[in-house]
């Protein structure tokens, strides 16, 4: 195929979304290398020590020029003399030496290292260290790149110096120095364990941020190798300006593309977190990366990594209780807030999950009869411990006793009765009203749901509510302005959560309403309309004050409010008069509406009035009545709630497209579809609105994608629609029907399949000729967005040529059609690219009436001598058709295809179509090459 057959823009976003669904973490913590039986004596082999110098590395990639180059320095002999010698081992029985795809690997190196660790020198681990280093503090190019763009560095030309492979099994080697330095018999005492602290503290101190995450999957290795060198470097960095934590955390990408940079050092934390000598000096590390940390979607946090070390039912250390306590101890005076968020979460609650956090590879830390738990009496003791180091850290803090409050019944008794003395203590009340208020709010919220879902809850006994209780009322405001607040939330009441049993929904609502109105009384009594305001500011619903305050029939209130606060710049103003207007006219009607002296009004003001008032037929004409040519600032701003109106809909939906509303307009569309679903929906105003939505200028959370693809649905069932107004709609909203499976562009795909002319100038408009020698015209925002529609339509045609209107499918018809494409882009040099994509929309033509499982008159045409370019785009549409999947690890998908592709490679064969054939066994023999690498990919990382 000619070099400028695909489009660069287009290739390189089809290359992108390829990239981003296969992006996977290689980053696998416990890739251990495959375990074998070493029966063999290999201290006596004539190469033994080369071996063991290979031993350090570990794994090196002979296709990587700059690995072999560290090979050959540490071997001190060429690459080719080295690759003779490892051959020959290689051929050895239970041979310490593994190659595959050009990647060497030492299998076993722990037990090849007790037996060759003799033949190291000091000269050879002096070499080791200088190389170590050099290849471990390469930074990744791949920093070079926009966060955004890291994922793809390889397309970029940015990859590392070293591979990844030889970089891991250096960083392991290192860890072997450090765990097993006795079998370097023959070397200085402590030289081993020296070259290990050496490498790593050298490697890490002063780093900066791209060197941290440059060396971030393998930092669990290196701390296991010198744990006091690696915490000594985190806790300096920690201290360094610019701190390289804080670059790390700054550069957390998101989505499928991003990537956590700190990830390796959490697991490092984690692992030396087993042992009981580092615990205290890794939770002040991470307490202290917590409180840099500004939070991100990725789940691998600081804080969860606290949570999991010490969770009192699945601790991950090997600590005693009282080395726990001594942590959180320490963490409470180094990083306060940090180690108040993880007592409570430390605290036991019915929702709590825990992960296992990473475990020591390198290191026995842990013990190989160890078993995950902990004792009911352990357990106890934890909890005892972090409840009573909670209530001692909450203090007379209100915040804090709130939290508090809502794991009241999770506390063991000693804590439970200590935070109950404190909150009964002279000094919270004599706390002011407003700071006892969240307190005392917590103790009312506590108890309401404690008797409300008894059965869900650890049930206290009723003397323990009853203390609770008699505290609640000590703390009870005496003012109503704190007294009533709970009343306003953002959400009707629960009954049940204000201590009453009331089944009818209804009648609850209107003993609410008649609280909310005594309330709102109270408080015009102590404070008049100015107490009203300041209330109205103070709660979460300032609408539900207006709208109690509308029962009140003291006319200041309506000359106070009216019409300064419905054009107030203060959001909460313009609530509490939107709630006073709705009550005011459900109580007294047009009457009331009419009787307002409006003469000093602006248009905004009376339009912001209406739109207080119902979504309805009333309004609109009042609408029209008091703002005339003005009556823009009713309908630029009216809600429109198609469920308060009953009639005359079509009038509003043509206002709200008049003023600049078309999504406001769909959306009441597709509700009135929804509500009266026997009603007709005037297509022609649907058209209308979706193409001038196209243009709209609405903010983006009034674009409701899914009414929109509502309405298209609807125009696409209804046969009287004009067809060129139908094919403009789809065509404008192409990019939108791409992501919502259950509507399909069918007028564009039915030109496509019927006519040749349409499909030709398509392929023309967005490839160039091959007989075309000029450079591609310079593109324009408009052209590029004609072509990414061309584009998205022909990748995702589902039609085939030859399909009637009824879905029947003609071989006639589409031989017709494929004539008349060949003549076409024949004569303009496309007919390759034609070819490709006619092929890939072949996969779904209907199997043939005598049961092959595809028409034969497009077998026929898929076989012809000249369809090599049609089934280049045929196997494409196959493969590709399969999409996201889930990988079976013993490749049972795969193989699955497989069988199924050569059993129709057999009938298409037999059929008399030898090249179609030829095509389904290529495609059968590349599946069982998937399942084959599946397989060995998984038994690579197993050990299996």
């Amino acid at each position: 195929m000619e070099e400028n057959f695909y489009p660069d823009r287009h290739t390189a976003e089809l290359c992108i979304s390829v990239i981003k669904l296969a992006i996977h973490n290689l980053n696998d913590s416990n890739d251990i290398p495959k375990r074998i039986t070493l029966s063999d004596d290999w201290s006596r082999h004539p190469d033994a020590a080369y071996l063991a110098l290979a031993t350090l590395t570990g794994s090196w990639n002979e296709k990587n020029e700059s690995d072999c180059g560290v090979i050959t320095r540490l071997l001190d002999i060429s690459y080719g003399e080295w690759l003779r010698k490892a051959q020959e081992i290689l051929h050895c029985s239970e041979s310490p030496l593994t190659l595959k795809n050009g990647v060497w690997k030492v299998v076993e190196r722990t037990e090849l290292w007790r037996q060759l660790g003799s033949h190291i020198l000091d000269q050879d681990l002096d070499t080791f260290r200088s190389l170590a280093v050099s290849v471990l503090k390469e930074p990744d190019p791949a920093f070079e790149l926009p966060v955004e763009d890291r994922f793809a560095a390889n397309l970029y030309g940015k990859a590392p110096k070293y591979s990844r492979t030889l970089r891991r099994g250096i960083a392991e080697g290192l860890a072997i120095l450090g765990t097993r330095p006795d079998a370097c018999s023959n070397c200085s005492q402590g030289k081993a364990q020296g070259i290990s602290r050496l490498v790593v503290g050298g490697l890490l101190r002063d780093a900066d941020g791209v060197l941290w995450g440059s060396l971030n999957d393998l930092l669990p290795i290196l701390a296991e190798a010198a744990p006091s060198e690696f915490l000594d470097e985190v806790e300096r960095a920690l201290q360094l300006a610019p701190c390289p934590f804080d670059v790390l955390f700054s550069q957390e990408g998101n989505g499928i593309t991003g990537c956590s940079y700190l990830t390796g050092l959490l697991w490092a934390l984690e692992g030396l977190a087993w042992d009981e000598q580092y615990l205290v000096r890794v939770c002040v590390v991470l307490g202290e990366l917590a409180c840099r940390d500004p939070g991100g979607q990725w789940g691998n946090r600081p804080s969860h990594s606290l949570v999991t070390i010490l969770m009192p039912w699945l601790p991950q250390t090997l600590a005693s209780a009282d080395k726990c306590e001594v942590a959180v101890r320490t963490l409470l005076k180094e990083c306060p807030d940090v180690a108040w968020d993880l007592l409570l979460r430390l605290l036991p609650d019915r929702y709590q999950v825990s992960d296992e956090s990473y475990k020591p590879i390198w290191r026995k830390t842990i013990p190989d009869d160890w078993e995950k738990g902990v004792t009911e009496q352990e357990y106890r003791q934890q909890v005892s411990s972090y409840a009573g180091l909670a209530v001692d850290a909450a203090g007379q803090s209100p915040v804090r006793l709130s939290a508090l409050i809502e794991r009241f019944n999770a506390l063991p008794q000693p804590a439970f009765n200590r935070l109950l003395q404190i909150l009964a203590s002279r000094t919270v009340s004599e706390l002011s009203e407003e700071q006892r208020l969240p307190i005392w709010d917590h103790l009312v919220r506590f108890i309401n749901r404690h008797r409300r879902l008894p059965e869900m809850e650890r049930v206290l006994p009723d003397e323990s509510i009853a203390c609770i209780e008699r505290v609640r009322e000590q703390l009870a405001p005496k003012d109503p302005f704190n007294l009533y607040q709970h009343l306003f939330t953002g959400f009707d009441l629960d009954p049940h959560e204000e201590g009453e049993e009331d089944d009818d929904w209804e009648a609850w609502q209107n003993k609410l309403d008649t609280r909310r109105e005594k309330a709102i009384s109270e408080i015009f009594q102590q404070g008049s309309v100015e107490g009203i305001i300041q209330f109205a500011e103070a709660v979460s619903s300032p609408e539900l004050v207006g709208y109690a305050l509308g029962v009140m029939t003291d006319s200041l209130i309506e000359r106070t409010l009216l019409p300064r606060f419905l054009d107030s710049e203060n959001a909460k103003h313009r609530a509490l008069a939107n709630g006073f207007v709705l009550r005011s006219y459900r109580l007294k009607g047009w009457e009331w509406c009419d009787g307002i002296d409006k003469s000093g009004w602006t248009p905004e003001q009376t339009g912001r009035f209406l739109t207080c008032l119902p979504f309805d037929k009333g309004t609109w004409e009042h609408a029209s009545e008091w703002l005339r040519e003005d009556e823009w600032e009713y309908w630029s701003r009216a809600g429109a709630n198609v469920y308060q109106a009953d009639d005359g809909l079509t009038l509003a939906i043509d206002k709200l497209m008049e003023h600049g509303r078309p999504f406001a307009a769909i959306s009441c569309m597709e509700k009135l579809k929804r509500r009266f679903a026997g009603r007709p929906i005037d297509t022609r105003q649907c058209v209308q609105a979706l193409l001038a939505a196209l243009s709209s200028k609405e903010p983006d959370y009034a674009r409701d994608a899914y009414c929109v693809v509502e309405l298209i649905k609807l125009l696409q069932a209804d046969p009287s629609v004009d067809r060129d107004e139908l094919f403009k709609v789809e065509w404008a909203y192409l990019p939108l029907l791409e992501h919502h499976g259950d509507v399909m562009p069918r007028l564009l795909e039915s030109r496509l399949a019927n006519d040749p002319k349409f499909f030709c100038d398509a392929i023309q408009m967005l490839y160039r000729s091959k007989d075309e020698a000029s450079p591609p015209k310079r593109t324009t925002e408009e052209s590029t967005a004609v072509t990414s529609n061309i584009w998205q339509l022909l990748r995702n045609w589902r039609m085939p040529p030859g399909t009637q209107e009824d879905g029947a499918f003609s071989g006639e018809r589409f031989l017709e059609w494929l004539q008349s494409i060949k003549a076409i882009c024949a004569e303009s040099g496309h007919l390759e690219a034609a070819f490709i994509h006619l092929g890939n929309v072949l996969i779904h033509t209907p199997p043939d009436h005598d049961g092959l499982w595809i028409n034969r008159t497009v077998a026929c045409a898929l076989n012809d001598k000249d369809a090599e370019d049609m089934r280049k785009g045929f196997r494409m549409g196959l493969y590709n058709s399969r999409g996201a999947h889930y990988v079976d690890s013993s490749g049972a998908g795969e193989k699955k295809l497989a069988e199924q592709f050569r059993n129709k490679a057999e009938s298409a064969e037999n059929a008399c179509f030898p090249r179609l054939a030829v095509v389904l066994r290529n495609l059968a023999d590349n599946y069982e090459r998937e399942a084959d690498w599946i397989v060995a990919e998984c038994c690579k990382r197993t050990g299996d």
